[in-house]
């Protein structure tokens, strides 16, 4: 059997070495972490090359991964390799090119980090050009991947507690391009076919150029999300690494960054959630973390949900509507009317996202 030809492009922390702090609080659930190892867990996938323009950084990832081929200028990639499977590890503001060559070359599948893209601009483009080219996408927003949150996923929709009301995030206070998308992300998931109608958040460091792009990663406040139904998805700024899912006959949280599933109801009638069922913990064996998402992306299994609903593209649309609401003094926006300009560069120091 042919394999699949892969390239990594950045290898930084996601690329090809997982941040330490990951490492020693992370549940098993999310490694292998960074694309290289996830790569090298399937033995369907060959690693062709790996591209950086740090050298330092490309010589590590060399030495620790032994990769024949590595390069400083991913052009030079494409011209020498032909490569099936993409994945792109870099900053947000080099993604659209990156990605648009990858297609030029005939790339069929990307597994991308988060944020997509800087502006509205941007995503159209982007939209347009993986639509209409037949891509396969999957993201760094991995959590929808993971056995922990599909079990969680599975209860809710099972109607065992009765309707979904609201999805609560508590990630703690966290930027909106370096953050959110995790948390945009899983109320996504967890609503599942229901229609997004509109948006609205309160927002801090907000910084404005001359040409009134946003240079910084605005910090959210308070974000929501409105379904047609009535269901509501929330932003908080509580830690914890935490998912609330009410209902309206229990409380379902995933806890811990998805070391475990709590399960709280009422018995006999009573009118409190006071009941605490036995923790359901993660007790998936296999490989999960990046692999689970490139996993689906190849065996295009879980990912057809992912490209039918458009999560991507609807997620990162999502956070440029949460600035266009708060620019106008936190009015509700309606998701089809997010304003075309919006633009953000995501700094902070002098990184961008």
């Amino acid at each position: 059997m042919e394999k699949i030809r892969s390239a990594v492009i950045g290898c930084g922390r996601m690329g090809a070495f997982s941040s330490e702090l990951m490492l020693k609080s992370g549940p098993s659930c999310w490694f292998p972490l960074s694309h290289i190892e996830a790569l090298m867990g399937f033995d369907v996938i060959s690693i062709e090359a790996i591209c950086d323009v740090n050298i330092s950084l490309l010589e590590r990832a060399k030495s620790r991964y032994d990769v024949s081929h590595c390069y400083t200028d991913y052009n030079e990639l494409f011209r020498n390799h032909k490569i099936d499977l993409l994945c792109v590890a870099t900053r947000t503001i080099e993604r659209e090119l990156i990605i648009q060559t990858g297609v030029k070359h005939g790339v069929k599948a990307f597994h991308l980090e988060k944020p997509l893209c800087n502006s509205m601009n941007q995503l159209s483009r982007l939209e347009s050009l993986i639509t209409n080219n037949n891509i396969c996408l999957s993201y760094g927003t991995l959590r929808r991947y993971l056995d922990i949150y599909q079990k969680a996923r599975d209860i809710v929709d099972s109607g065992e507690f009765g309707k979904l009301l609201q999805i609560q995030i508590n990630f703690g206070e966290g930027p909106l391009f370096w953050s959110h998308p995790h948390s945009v992300d899983l109320i996504l998931f967890f609503a599942g076919d229901r229609e997004l109608l509109s948006i609205q958040s309160n927002l801090s460091n907000v910084k404005v150029s001359n040409n009134n792009s946003v240079v910084s990663d605005p910090i959210i406040e308070q974000a929501i999300m409105y379904f047609k139904g009535g269901l509501v998805g929330s932003i908080s700024k509580i830690p914890g690494m935490n998912v609330v899912l009410g209902c309206e006959n229990g409380e379902i949280t995933i806890e811990s960054n998805g070391e475990r599933i709590y399960i709280k109801k009422s018995l006999n009638d009573e009118p409190y959630f006071s009941h605490n069922a036995e923790p359901i913990i993660d007790n998936y064996q296999g490989y999960q973390g990046t692999f689970a998402a490139i996993d689906s992306l190849i065996n295009n299994s879980r990912i057809m949900d992912y490209q039918k609903n458009n999560s991507v593209f609807l997620g990162q649309k999502i956070l440029f509507g949460f600035v266009d609401s708060h620019i106008n003094g936190g009015k509700i926006i309606n998701i089809n009317e997010v304003s075309e300009e919006i633009e953000v560069l995501g700094k902070t120091g002098e990184l961008f996202a």
